[in-house]
């Protein structure tokens, strides 16, 4: 399956990048990669035998760490965890710092 990237997280001290993906149908993915290089916003992620490759590119690996099924709560809290100092309202309640 094809994935496109719409949405990410800078990478992780462990150099794991999070990244929210659609495909074809409405999917809609939360995503930890690792990859040689930064995968970009619009990016496509293609299968290939032995993992992913961004925009078509040979030489641009992905290896998908963890896929779950996207959730608008669950992308808030793992953006808060990644950048804690970001504040998130809800319902006009500052939660963060």
């Amino acid at each position: 399956m094809e994935w496109k990237v719409v949405d990410g997280i800078c990478p992780t001290p462990d150099s794991m990048q999070i990244l929210k993906v659609t495909a074809e149908g409405d999917l809609k993915f939360l995503i930890w990669i690792k990859s040689n290089l930064e995968v970009p916003l619009n990016c496509m992620l293609t299968p290939v035998i032995d993992g992913y490759i961004a925009n078509h590119d040979k030489g641009h690996f992905v290896a998908i760490q963890k896929a779950v099924p996207y959730s608008l709560s669950e992308w808030e809290a793992v953006k808060m965890a990644q950048h804690p100092s970001h504040s998130v309202h809800i319902n006009g309640v500052n939660l963060g710092h």
